[in-house]
This record gives structure tokens, sequence and C-alpha cells, in this order.
């Protein structure tokens, strides 16, 4: 990666998982970075070795281009660089919505999920009275309560509050039943980040406690509402984590950022979701939803992608 990787990346809208700092932070943990760039698209990504000694070149949210010619361009580029390397396919992530008959017609087969493919956005260009607008009563009364009430709000960069917002953020999973990462991985993440300045920890307090937090993440012209967590007994009672997320809101807005991102929810109707009552909460500040396209992978051979996924299905079928 040059120094104008980031400049480019911001220049064609890209997404913060393929930022040099992101990267970096793969690079941190023993990854083996690889990337491409050109004057019209670029792509970084690392190495995975998965089940059944299969290794893959993972691109998250990735590769990035002008055009569609040059999205198909990256395609082959990121395909060429995994058979140098002895994987079977590329595993990447839509990121600009190219149509699925482009993606198709380049070799390039439906996946999945592996980032969210539907993220849920607030345009930051309206007037702060115009997005809360957008809210039921009801939450508007939540809010102006957590405020009435004496919750503190604010942010943080400093590295000791790292776990104090995981032990909210564990707890909530533990609470919620989903599978979070490690403690481990989500230390040294939130550590590198906060370190290199791209990172802050938002909070509420009440009753001089830490009751909720979310990791705010601001790339280009966007906060990313990245990890979340909350003191289950006090929110039961106070609104703490509605007015958190309001107050990232205003504080994005009056720092002159076009978007707020509360990054991943469920496919729009879909109540079955793991997700579905999380993307319900970020809903309800209004905004929009945006579909990125999905997880897409490139078989470097197809008979041998093939058997592996018929291998790895027969597998999964008898687990």
């Amino acid at each position: 990666m040059d120094n104008n990787w980031d400049k480019q990346l911001m220049s064609l809208g890209g997404h913060f998982l393929q930022s040099n700092s992101w990267l970096k932070f793969q690079e941190s943990l023993g990854q083996k970075l690889i990337t491409d760039q050109t004057e019209d698209y670029l792509w970084g990504g690392y190495e995975v070795d998965g089940r059944m000694g299969v290794k893959y070149l993972y691109v998250p949210y990735g590769p990035t281009a002008k055009k569609e010619k040059d999205f198909v361009r990256a395609l082959s580029s990121m395909k060429a660089q995994a058979k140098s390397l002895g994987c079977m396919f590329v595993r990447f992530d839509q990121v600009q919505g190219f149509a699925e008959d482009v993606l198709e017609n380049n070799d390039c087969l439906y996946f999945g999920e592996v980032q969210p493919r539907y993220t849920h956005c607030i345009d930051l260009n309206d007037d702060l009275s115009d997005i809360k607008s957008h809210m039921s009563k009801t939450d508007r009364n939540l809010i102006n309560r957590s405020e009435k009430i004496g919750v503190e709000y604010g942010s943080t960069k400093k590295l000791d509050m790292v776990d104090v917002f995981l032990d909210l953020m564990l707890d909530t999973a533990n609470y919620k039943h989903y599978q979070a990462k490690s403690r481990t991985y989500l230390r040294k993440q939130l550590m590198f980040l906060l370190d290199r300045g791209n990172a802050r920890i938002y909070y509420g307090k009440y009753d001089d406690k830490f009751a909720a937090g979310v990791v705010g993440i601001d790339w280009a012209d966007t906060r990313y509402y990245i990890h979340a967590g909350a003191d289950q007994e006090v929110i039961r009672k106070i609104p703490v984590s509605r007015g958190l997320a309001w107050f990232m809101i205003k504080d994005a807005k009056n720092a002159g950022l076009k978007w707020f991102d509360f990054y991943g929810v469920s496919a729009p109707g879909d109540r079955h979701h793991k997700w579905a009552s999380v993307s319900s909460f970020k809903r309800s500040f209004g905004g929009q939803d945006k579909d990125f396209g999905g997880t897409w992978d490139i078989p470097v051979s197809k008979f041998h992608y093939r058997l592996y996924r018929l291998v790895k299905n027969i597998s999964r079928h008898f687990q």
C-alpha cells in the first residue's frame, strides 16, 4: 500500500474495512496482506486457512472501483493473486452493489454473508429536528427522558476504558445468547484502533456508573456504530442505549460528517433473523437500508471448489 491508499479509497467511496488502519490491524494479528492498486481500482485482503486445510484469499468489503469495467479488472486481479498463492478461491464482500449478472458473468458464485450484506444509514445533511421527526413519539420521549433524569453522555480515547466497555459488551452477548468474538481479539482490535486515533468509545453513565457503551469509528464522511454493550439491569429501567445512539448521531452531525452508519442489520422484513431485535432498534431512528450485495466467491478451480463445497455440506449435514 502506498501513501495514497486511504485518499484514493475515500475518493471512490470505499469502506473502512479496506482502510490502511484496518488492513494493518489484520497484519498485526499475523495475517499476510495481499493488495493491488491502480488508478481505477484498489483492494486489500489476506490469506485465510479455512476448514479441511483449504486456503483462500479474503477481501473484506472490496474491491473498490471507479466503474463497472474497473471492478471486473479488479476481480481478475484478485483471482490471479489467489492462484499465485495456491489458494482455492477468493472470497469478497461486495461494497458498491454491482448487479448480480456482472458477478455471475465473471465466474463469481454467491456465498451469503461474511460481513453484513445490509446496513442502515442516516443522512446527516438533514436537520437534527428532521432526523428526530422520523422516530416514533414513544422513542423521542424515551430519549428526552434519559436526558432529563441525568444520564451523562460522552466519549473517550482512553485505553483504560477498553476493559470497562468489553465487560458491557460481552455481558450483553451472554444475556442475548449471541456469539461474540473473543475478548482477546476484541481487546487487541480496540487497543489498536484507539491508539491510531481511528476509534472512540462512546458511553452513557447513570448514577455515576457506566451503563452503556458503543465503539464508533469515523472514516471519510461517515461515523460507524461498530460494537455496543450495556448493563442489562440499568437499561431495563433507563433508556440509556437509545439516548447514547442519539448522542452519537448529534455529535457526528456537529463534527461535519455526512452519514451515520449503524453497521449491519437483518434483511428487510426478516423477523426471524438473529439480528432482528437489534435491527429493529437501529431502524427506529429513521434513515434508510443499504444493500451492499453480499459475499461472493471466485473459484480458482471450479472443479476443486465444487468438490470442496460438496464435502463441506455433507459434513455439516452429519454434525
